[in-house]
């Protein structure tokens, strides 16, 4: 009965690829991945991972493509029979080979075996299936309760004992954990078989996967994997140019590790300060990220600013190898993940209004030049405003230490842009900025002409050009923040930029708000050839926008 069971999987198996190539495309890459890294960067796994990777290639093919499908969701609990990958059969097969453990690896998938967070098992649940649940549990009032009340209402079920319990003596058979695994049989019971990813393996594909795109995949979200497939079946062109792929842009396993670690940290802040500034939880749950991760920056900073040059390191902490490297492929480094997070920091302190803090980082990120040279200019403005503005007095009329503090703190500002003037890495439109604010922090120290600063690298003024006055009436009553709003000629609230293309409408003309969109565009075609030219270690994949060294 098995063997005929087994040949009916394959069969099964076989008709659905050879009916439904198409979703093969998934399979084709993910294979075309693993075979690609480990040609030539299996240094940066160990020999334990090298067992894992080389397990999966042995798995049959509809294995390997449910695993593929199952790697492009979010890392969490799936009933097995909402997987809908082909023929319930096989995908059930699938699911057995894959939770069982090969010699030396570790299984791919974890079954409801490995369940234990209670949480995660009513996860699995609707509305309608939770109430029932709950209902059988004795639990009561449940019809306008949401899931979130729902599963509350289960747990704290699991935390109680039952009323029986008391009356036996010397009973150990109402315990918290006995509680909790009759509630994962009873949703059990009502999802049946589940499966999930192992974590541990599914951090090693998700680094192997930064190995071949040389950038962090975050399991669900819009990553490479779904561009990589896109382009495959013609949905999504990439340009085409020839791809000369290097084998050292990652210095070590350590390094690709830690990279993705301090990766994904500083694209959590990056979402927590999509928060708006008054739900400061968020904001200082992002500072709390930072905090764990002051110490790590300040030992960096000490090791490269010891450095003659200044210059980062390729090692794993960046402290192994004292070579200096290319600016451009500092961006793969775990110095350059850090630094971003660090100056993401800065702007959590600014939210929380911490701007001791904030100073305090930002000077941090000025005394290197090794990463992130091109924010040196927004840096140095954001400091120069915290000593005029928010590090003095605010209320110093009348009073002579405070006025003399004020004094001091804008005569710190004035010295910030003095810096800034100094500093060859700012760029020109920085240099405008900050020019413009050390003639104003000079205006309030009441600075004389003769007085004034005369560097020669001041920008106080662009070169003019033609304006022209749109009028408008402008919606009241909507958020402070963000851009505003302005009622257009079809009396529908509109951007400002759509209210100049409607008055350059009536005047016969035809626009387009594009932002830089035209001039980038026309300055990649024109130098085309140059931009895509198959430098070594620039153009490492077929799916890249842009060569890496202008990331």
């Amino acid at each position: 009965m098995a063997a005929e069971l087994v040949c009916q999987v394959d069969e099964r198996a076989a008709a659905m690829d050879a009916q439904a190539t198409d979703r093969q495309s998934y399979l084709q890459i993910f294979d075309r991945i693993l075979l690609t890294v480990l040609r030539a960067e299996a240094h940066l796994f160990s020999d334990g991972e090298r067992v894992i990777l080389s397990a999966f290639s042995d798995l049959d093919r509809h294995s390997r493509y449910l695993y593929t499908r199952l790697f492009m969701r979010k890392l969490a609990w799936i009933r097995v029979s909402g997987l809908k990958y082909g023929e319930p059969m096989v995908v059930e097969q699938s699911c057995k080979y894959l939770s069982a453990c090969a010699p030396g690896a570790a299984a791919f998938l974890q079954t409801e075996a490995d369940l234990g967070d209670c949480s995660e098992v009513l996860a699995l649940l609707a509305v309608p299936e939770l109430r029932a649940v709950a209902k059988a549990r004795g639990i009561k009032q449940l019809t306008s309760k949401t899931k979130e009340a729902l599963c509350a209402l289960v747990l704290k079920s699991t935390k109680q004992r039952t009323v029986t319990s008391f009356f036996q003596k010397g009973s150990k058979g109402d315990t918290s954990k006995q509680r909790t695994d009759a509630l994962v049989q009873d949703v059990l019971r009502v999802t049946g078989a589940v499966v999930r990813l192992n974590p541990v393996v599914a951090e090693l594909f998700e680094r192997l996967h930064l190995v071949f795109f040389r950038a962090p995949v975050h399991l669900g979200d819009d990553n490479s994997m779904k561009f990589a497939v896109l382009a495959t079946i013609g949905q999504l062109r990439f340009p085409a140019y020839p791809v000369v792929r290097s084998a050292d842009l990652f210095a070590s396993r350590d390094a690709v590790v830690q990279f993705k670690m301090l990766s994904e940290v500083g694209h959590a802040m990056g979402v927590l300060l999509t928060s708006p500034v008054k739900q400061t939880e968020d904001h200082e749950k992002g500072w709390e990220l930072y905090s764990a991760h002051r110490d790590a920056w300040a030992a960096h900073l000490s090791d490269i600013c010891a450095r003659p040059d200044g210059a980062a390191s390729g090692g794993a902490d960046a402290a192994t190898e004292p070579e200096a490297i290319d600016y451009w492929r500092r961006h793969f480094t775990p110095g350059y993940a850090l630094a971003r997070l660090v100056e993401r920091g800065a702007r959590f302190a600014a939210n929380l209004k911490r701007f001791e803090d904030e100073r305090v980082i930002l000077e941090s990120l000025l005394s290197q030049t090794a990463y992130r040279v091109g924010r040196r200019g927004d840096w140095y403005e954001r400091l120069a405003l915290l000593h005029a503005t928010h590090l003095r007095p605010k209320r110093a009329r009348g009073d002579a230490q405070a006025l003399d503090q004020v004094a001091q703190a804008l005569a710190q500002a004035r010295a910030v842009c003095v810096r800034a003037l100094d500093d060859g890495h700012v760029n020109r439109v920085s240099l405008h900025a900050i020019s413009r604010q050390l003639r104003a922090i000079e205006s309030k120290l009441g600075l004389g002409a003769d007085k004034q600063s005369a560097h020669p690298r001041l920008c106080l003024e662009w070169r003019p050009l033609p304006s022209r006055t749109v009028v408008g009436v402008r919606v009241r009553g909507v958020a402070r923040r963000g851009p505003s709003t302005w009622i257009g000629d079809d009396a529908v609230p509109c951007s400002v930029e759509q209210l100049a293309l409607w008055r350059y409408k009536s005047d016969g003309y035809d626009g387009l708000h594009s932002e830089n969109a035209l001039a980038t565009t026309l300055f990649a075609l024109l130098f085309w050839d140059i931009i895509f030219h198959p430098l070594p270690g620039v153009l490492d994949t077929e799916y890249q926008s842009q060569p890496l060294d202008m990331t």
